[in-house]
């Protein structure tokens, strides 16, 4: 959400900084990986994207990042390859 209230008093999706919660396949618990700014608006300290947060999800599970997923259609899909896992959730 944004870090601030809107003209209704609101506030709109914000893709700039926001969190994620990790839980089981042995991830360690008690953990604040990066910072944002004082407004919570931007992230200042350990950057990471969504690539990253499907690369870290893959090798918890211990899936192969490289191998594909499979639709309906037999299109391959490619979710964990591009990222990297997070190193303070292994």
């Amino acid at each position: 959400r944004t870090p601030r209230l809107n003209a209704f008093q609101g506030r709109d999706h914000w893709e700039h900084a926001y969190s994620i919660v990790f839980a089981g396949a042995g991830t360690p618990g008690g953990r604040i990986i990066g910072k944002s700014d004082p407004d919570g608006g931007y992230v200042i300290d350990s950057p990471h994207t969504p690539e990253d947060y499907a690369s870290t999800i893959y090798e918890k599970l211990g899936i192969n990042r490289d191998q594909p997923l499979y639709t309906s259609a037999n299109r391959p899909v490619y979710f964990g390859h591009a990222g990297e896992p997070i190193a303070g959730v292994m």
